[in-house]
């Protein structure tokens, strides 16, 4: 209970920091204004309509209106708290990891066809068709390498109970991803800000991921190596490649979480679509990276 409710007050004091700092930094007229407003308003309208997609209705056209609105008001919140911070956060993080927003800034400015942007978005699904392999892997693998069984981390969640909630948990994982993208490059700078130093900052970083592995291999060492490669995979893609890239890791990650190995006609229909959006989102992020170039040099085939 007590920890419960220090993490409580740590989030608070969090929240409030933040908006103090958001609104310094509103008077000064510091910080992406623009962008904070496109990246809340995209935040709003996906994380609406995945809740949207998976409520439950009502009978009847009052309680259907009152049954809308208490599904769009935590987006509305988020969407504001996530404003807020990144007007805070977002003018440090330029002067400290400039590097790690240029394509973020480019997406958020509308670039969706920009080839730094495909870029990004393709390293990104790589790396966390990489994080599957090694979390999911590590966990086919323990059992043969300590010859005892290793709890299995697949479960089966609301995208199973119908295309409408499968299309709302497919969106909502896209989103968790984002939001965790932007703030780890915040975590990052907070960490700069700190050490002073960002190798030192890069590395605090990795320990901090790692450590969120540690409770899923309690009484299971055998993960423990699996765990630290990913942990320092993720670390470098937050380092060298920025938002875009982790972004898109962890939305990759956490939407094959819901595939499943169902076999019935229709749940196996229904764990194909998180599969089919990140082949999708993978093919499309290719052929923006090509920036318009023909993937074969001409004359290739004889032109």
């Amino acid at each position: 209970m007590f920890g419960l409710s220090l993490g409580k007050l740590a989030a608070l004091i969090i929240v409030i920091s933040a908006l103090l700092l958001a609104w310094r930094n509103l008077r000064l007229r510091r910080g992406d204004r623009q962008g904070a407003l496109r990246f809340a308003i995209a935040y709003f309208a996906i994380d609406a309509t995945a809740r949207l997609l998976m409520a439950d209705y009502p009978a009847g056209f009052t309680n259907l209106i009152g049954a809308i609105w208490d599904a769009v008001k935590p987006s509305a919140a988020g969407a504001v708290l996530l404003y807020a911070l990144y007007i805070a956060l977002e003018p440090f993080a330029r002067k400290k990891w400039p590097e790690q927003l240029i394509s973020w800034t480019r997406l958020l400015a509308g670039r969706v066809r920009d080839p730094m942007v495909g870029r990004d978005v393709l390293i990104g699904v790589l790396a966390g068709l990489a994080h599957s392999a090694g979390t999911h892997g590590g966990r086919l693998l323990a059992p043969w390498l300590s010859r005892r069984e290793v709890v299995p981390a697949f479960f089966v969640g609301p995208h199973m109970d119908g295309l409408r909630y499968a299309l709302g948990s497919t969106l909502n994982r896209l989103l968790f991803g984002v939001a965790q993208g932007v703030t780890m490059i915040m975590i990052l700078v907070l960490l700069t800000i700190i050490l002073r130093k960002r190798a030192l900052a890069a590395g605090a970083l990795f320990l901090l991921m790692l450590t969120t592995f540690i409770p899923l291999a309690v009484g299971q060492r055998e993960l423990i190596p699996f765990y630290v490669a990913v942990a320092a995979m993720l670390a470098f893609v937050v380092v060298r490649y920025g938002i875009v890239a982790f972004a898109a890791t962890l939305t990759t990650f956490f939407v094959l979480f819901n595939a499943s190995a169902e076999t019935s006609p229709w749940l196996a229909g229904l764990s194909m679509i998180p599969v089919a959006f990140i082949v999708a989102l993978a093919l499309w992020a290719f052929r923006v990276s090509l920036g318009g170039q023909s993937l074969l040099p001409e004359g290739a085939l004889g032109d």
